[in-house]
C-alpha cells in the first residue's frame, strides 16, 4: 500500500534534511513531483537516473512483457507495471483452470521508490501472488470430518 510521502510517519524530516522538495500536502497522495517543484531540486527538468531506469520481468513465465530490460518514463511506471502484473494474474488463473484447480486468492502489490537523484516518487516494480488449490470431493474428505446423525 502507498502512502503519501506527507504521511506524519516521520519520513519527510529525513528526505526535507537530504534536500529533497516534497510534494504539498493535501494532493492526491503520492504523484509525481510538478515541473515547478522539480526545478526547485537543481534547476533540471529531467532527471539521468529516472531516464535510464529500465524494468525487467522477473518470473519465468515467458508470455508477459518486459522479457528483456525497457525503459519507461515515471510518470507512465504505474500504469504499465500494474497492466504486466495484470498478465500474470490472467495467467496463473487460465493455468490454474487447465490443471483442475481452484484459485484461492491473487494479490498484486506494486512497490514505490524516490528517485535519490531528483526526489520524484515512481512504481518500482511489482509483484503478482497466486494461492491455489486442487478440487475437493467428499471422498477426499472421508476420515477427516466427523459426521454426526441423531
Amino acid at each position: 500500500m502507498f502512502k503519501p510521502v506527507g504521511d506524519g510517519s516521520g519520513m519527510e524530516h529525513l528526505l526535507q534534511a537530504r534536500g529533497v522538495v516534497l510534494p504539498k500536502a493535501g494532493g492526491e497522495g503520492i504523484s509525481a513531483i510538478s515541473k515547478g517543484e522539480q526545478t526547485a531540486l537543481g534547476g533540471r527538468e529531467s532527471c539521468e537516473t529516472c531516464d535510464s531506469r529500465k524494468y525487467k520481468d522477473q518470473s519465468d513465465d515467458p508470455s508477459v512483457s518486459f522479457q528483456s530490460p525497457t525503459h519507461i518514463s515515471p510518470e507512465q511506471a504505474s500504469v504499465k507495471v500494474r497492466a504486466h502484473e495484470h498478465e500474470h494474474v490472467r495467467n496463473e488463473k487460465a493455468r490454474a483452470q487447465r490443471e483442475g484447480r481452484e484459485v484461492l486468492y491473487q494479490t498484486v502489490v506494486l512497490h514505490g521508490g524516490i528517485c535519490p537523484d531528483c526526489g520524484k516518487p515512481y512504481v518500482a516494480g511489482g509483484e503478482t501472488r497466486t494461492v491455489t488449490r486442487g478440487s475437493i470431493s467428499a471422498e477426499d474428505l472421508k476420515g477427516q470430518v466427523v459426521d454426526t446423525y441423531i
